[in-house]
């Protein structure tokens, strides 16, 4: 569903009747109207009176062409394709009319070329949106497409898959508007292809492309420029607004290829509006000056330090980067604006007025804030300290845990549907493999943050949907709803649940040698994030789900199936909002089946190792601070100062942990390995189970399978991240240092920990805990842990499976919480080279198709029963 109304005029009525506080200084933070530079322009240029009474020039001056020609050359290193007219440019007045006019002419011409009499072209574009992509697309009668900003070729292509009608253009916005992320290279490249194959016009809005704080994005011109793409019909907008500060003067250009170039223009001259001689004037001598563009920068980066340091703590918090918008997800985006007005002052704009219904009913800009930081840097330190306030103490972004009454206002029920809307598949129907599934999932860029799952959601949906089981979307996030589906049973057993979580961990940063969201077949293997953390599983579960259906089998009690979002972090609008508003899904539920096991141990040249997890550690991040006399660093430290203390805390946490604790089911482990190992590697696994103090007895097996069983016996606790300091002459008064803490399963407080943690640093310290986890109860291995072990040992008679417990923590932690038992069940079969474990979120993370099917081949035969 969309709307004709602008995004402005919603919030207009949205705060009618709203009155600010009379004691503070209204402050709009709603508009992309930057107060940062002073656009440098020369006394009189704007008053030549001789010029305003003049035809405005066609095609603009020559000096303002030369100003485009010359910032393309210094910008993107853009000349040789401009002299060899193979990009041509024509002057816009600004970016609206821009759009509207290309997407209008790029409509017409799609529906004389259609295939059909009355067919209606469909316009791709990101949603949230600039808004004008969503009002030219509507004016020239056309269908918009959705796909979510920022999530790249993936998302473009199943959009442009799911048009219903032939692509008149394809429009991306880089950076993106409002979230500020940028597109690498490589992301413009695959887009270029999916535009030329579709026949659609490419238009890529480079507006912001003057306002990173970071890395520069990339300019489309200069891949076309160097070769990097071969573009069909496309188009590049460029605007004064946002890169000079200077909106009023409605001042831009496009380039692109000169017949696209050529009938804008020629549109344009005839039906459009020229610029002026003194706003050709103005624009020229903005375009040549790059100084108040370098000063607009630096303004803009201090105001996202302010931001950084004053909203870094609030849930969802993430500095974009690019552009002046600041892009808060809230529990209730109207509500949010309404109060920031009421109660701070503070106009902001509800994320819902700039985005459109998508697939599902699902709107991606509900749920969010678009605040700009387009004032000066006093005026801004107050705003958003007044918006910290109003958000915090106002209870509108919580404190990022949910409830047992769940996350508050904005909760919603997407949508449900019944078994019988679909009609389930004949018997003996063919189902799709678990690759071809993960294949799929892994073109969804789930990333998180931000995640943006509700499209690999809504298929999975309609997958399942597709096959007759019931499905119901329910979502604290709009963006990123949770899916629980069923699979009726026999009710001879309780109901089994399978949770998996559909988000995977950023890339960034990262050498890739392969696209990490292509879902690429190579030798045997599956590539691209998610691989095996976790989608292949999902898709393991799927298959099996769906080879059940086609089969015609019934399982002995229901199957129920939770596909989470933001289990990467926190799980705040996943399981923790599933498990705190909605237990009655899982009621009768006795066991469940989750993320992690399957992950070679580092034992692979000694024995095929099925590790199934019965348990997990607790996580227990916490930030120590040590203080101390400061003073001039060319004396010698106090004994007493507080890079001495940090030494002695880094010195005691060395070995990685806070003695040694051998659990039972950890003593049973050790026990069950030392028994399925070689002669050799089996004394030494008994050894340190009967010392497991002594590393060292554990060289011989590797650093991999070491590492891990240390981990085992003891609760853990790393330094993660350090601070202090502020000049090198001065010693540090103050130092902050993070650790990752681990504890083991079982009955273990948090406070012994703390007291084992300051007794073993030896040094006063104040500690402020960052994150705690649920308690995890001591693991138990029965009747349901045997029919796991039991169907690998059916599946795959030379390998041995062995009960584990897992260093990190999942979305179990949660769903435990019901009193599930919860198990980690990834069943793979692989060779003693491959050590799954070790591809968990890097690059290059793949599996191997034997091994997806093999997982997806153990899921079915345990769907069929007997459960226990």
């Amino acid at each position: 569903m969309t709307t004709a109304r602008s995004a402005f005029a919603l919030l207009r009525d949205l705060l009618d009747g709203v009155s600010p506080p009379t004691d503070r200084e209204p402050v709009r933070l709603h508009l992309g109207e930057s107060r940062l530079v002073t656009p440098p322009l020369a006394p009189g240029l704007l008053d030549d009176a001789e010029g305003w009474t003049r035809y405005p020039p066609l095609g603009g001056t020559p000096e303002l062409r030369a100003a485009y020609r010359g910032w393309l050359e210094r910008r993107f290193g853009v000349r040789r394709g401009v002299d060899d007219e193979a990009i041509a440019i024509e002057p816009t007045p600004g970016t609206k009319q821009a759009v509207a006019a290309t997407v209008g002419l790029a409509v017409t011409s799609t529906r004389a070329r259609a295939r059909r009499d009355g067919e209606t072209p469909s316009v791709v574009m990101p949603n949230p949106f600039y808004p004008t992509y969503l009002a030219g697309a509507e004016a020239a009668g056309a269908r918009p497409e959705f796909f979510a900003g920022g999530d790249g070729p993936a998302a473009v292509a199943a959009a442009v898959d799911a048009a219903r009608s032939p692509v008149a253009a394809l429009i991306v916005c880089n950076p993106g508007n409002p979230e500020g992320e940028i597109l690498p290279e490589e992301a413009l490249g695959e887009i270029t292809k999916i535009a030329a194959t579709a026949g659609a016009l490419l238009v890529v809005d480079e507006c912001y492309t003057d306002l990173s704080t970071g890395r520069e994005p990339p300019g489309y011109l200069s891949l076309v420029e160097h070769g990097s793409v071969a573009p069909g019909r496309f188009l590049v907008l460029h605007s004064l607004s946002k890169r000079s500060a200077a909106p009023g003067l409605r001042s831009g250009f496009a380039a692109g290829d000169p017949a696209t170039v050529a009938a804008y223009a020629a549109h344009n001259r005839a039906c459009g509006v020229s610029s002026p001689l003194p706003v050709c004037a103005a624009a020229a001598a903005l375009w040549s000056d790059d100084a108040h563009v370098a000063r607009l920068r630096t303004a803009l980066a201090r105001n996202w330090d302010l931001a950084d340091e004053i909203l870094g703590g609030l849930p969802g918090y993430r500095r974009a980067e690019a552009g002046f918008f600041l892009w808060l997800p809230v529990p209730d985006d109207e509500a949010a604006a309404r109060d920031l007005w009421r109660d701070q002052g503070l106009s902001v704009m509800p994320g819902r007025y700039l985005a459109a219904e998508g697939p599902y009913g699902v709107n991606p800009g509900a749920g969010h804030l678009r605040v700009a930081l387009v004032h000066e840097e006093t005026v801004m330190r107050a705003a958003l300290t007044r918006l910290r306030d109003g958000l915090g103490h106002g209870g509108l972004a919580g404190d990022g845990h949910a409830s047992a009454a769940g996350p508050g206002r904005g909760a919603v029920e997407v949508a449900t549907r019944r078994a019988e809307e679909a009609a389930p598949p004949s018997p003996g129907e063919s189902s799709p493999t678990a690759t071809a599934i993960a294949q799929r999932l892994i073109r969804f860029p789930t990333v998180n943050p931000p995640g943006d799952e509700a499209d690999c959601v809504g298929w999975i949906r309609d997958l399942l949907d597709a096959a007759g089981l019931e499905t119901r979307l329910l979502a604290a996030d709009p963006r990123r709803p949770n899916l629980v589906a069923r699979l009726p049973g026999r009710g001879a057993e309780p109901p089994l649940l399978l949770q998996a979580h559909a988000d995977v961990v950023p890339v960034e940063g990262q050498s890739w040698t392969r696209p990490p969201f292509g879902g690429e077949i190579v030798d045997g293997e599956l590539w691209g994030r998610g691989a095996v953390d976790m989608k292949g599983q999902l898709a393991m579960m799927l298959a099996a789900l769906l080879r059940m259906r086609a089969a015609g089998e019934e399982p002995p009690g229901d199957v129920i199936l939770a596909v989470v979002p933001d289990e990467e972090a926190g799980s705040t609008v996943g399981a923790r909002f599933l498990v705190g508003r909605h237990p009655e899904l899982f009621a009768g539920v006795r066991h469940a089946i989750g993320e992690d096991g399957g992950a070679e141990l580092g034992l692979g040249a000694y024995a095929r190792v099925h590790p199934v997890v019965v348990g997990e550690k607790r996580t227990c991040w916490v930030r120590a601070t040590l203080r101390g006399p400061g003073g001039h660093a060319s004396r010698v430290p106090s004994s007493d100062g507080a890079v001495r203390k940090l030494a002695r805390l880094l010195d005691a946490i060395s070995d990685g942990g806070l003695g040694v604790r051998l659990t039972p089911v950890v003593d049973h482990m050790l026990g069950e390995l030392a028994r399925a190992l070689p002669p050799e590697a089996g004394r030494a696994v008994e050894a340190f189970r009967a010392d497991p103090g002594n590393a060292a007895l554990l060289a011989g097996l590797g650093d991999t399978a070491s590492r891990y069983l240390q981990s085992l016996v003891r609760h853990t606790v790393t330094a993660t991240v350090l601070r202090g300091g502020t000049v090198t002459n001065v010693h540090p008064s103050e130092i902050t240092v993070e650790l990752d803490g681990r504890l083991l399963p079982g009955d273990f407080s948090t406070e012994d920990f703390l007291a084992g943690l300051r007794a073993r640093a030896g040094c006063e310290m104040d500690v402020e805990i960052l994150v705690e986890g649920e308690k995890s109860p001591p693991p138990r291995l029965g009747g349901f842990y045997d029919r796991l072990a039991g169907v690998l040992r059916d599946r795959d008679p030379g390998g041995v499976p062995v009960p584990v417990i897992t260093p990190a923590s999942t979305d179990a932690r949660v769903f435990r919480g019901l009193g599930i038992e919860c198990y980690g069940w990834m069943p793979l079969l692989h060779g003693p080279e491959v050590v799954y474990r070790d591809r968990l979120h890097c690059a290059d993370e793949r599996v191997s198709v034997r091994a997806l099917e093999f997982g997806a081949d153990c899921f079915h035969t345990l769907l069929k029963g007997p459960w226990s």
